[in-house]
């Protein structure tokens, strides 16, 4: 697993249950980053398409889940827009299949914008 720095605003929380049914009951990333040196830990789930398209939702160990919003396919890569207010962070990730049958993902990092 990659490290990298993740700013968490814990203002904006969303229920699995606002943007869809979970494909995948079981989290198929398992990601660590590091928060003003501390570890943070968390999920992310495959959720059904939407007329906004394919969402994952990312569960914290408090129980917040955050969407990431519609992806997008760009260059190769599956992009996503922001996960908070406030802040916009970017997911690239290499392979995640259709949204039937989701495979894995491998986030390759998560930055500000």
């Amino acid at each position: 697993m990659k490290t990298s720095n993740l700013k968490l605003s814990q203002d904006v929380e969303v229920t699995l249950e606002d943007i869809g049914s979970v494909i995948e009951e079981k989290p198929f990333y398992e990601y660590t980053a590091v928060e003003d040196g501390e570890k943070v830990e968390f999920s992310i789930f495959a959720v059904d398409e939407s007329s906004q398209g394919t969402e994952l939702a990312v569960k914290f160990p408090d129980g917040d889940t955050y969407s990431s919003g519609g992806i997008e396919y760009i260059g190769g890569s599956w992009v996503s827009p922001a996960l908070t207010a406030g802040e916009t962070y970017i997911f690239i990730a290499e392979n995640m299949l259709d949204v039937e049958q989701v495979i894995g993902i491998h986030m390759e990092s998560i930055y500000p914008a």
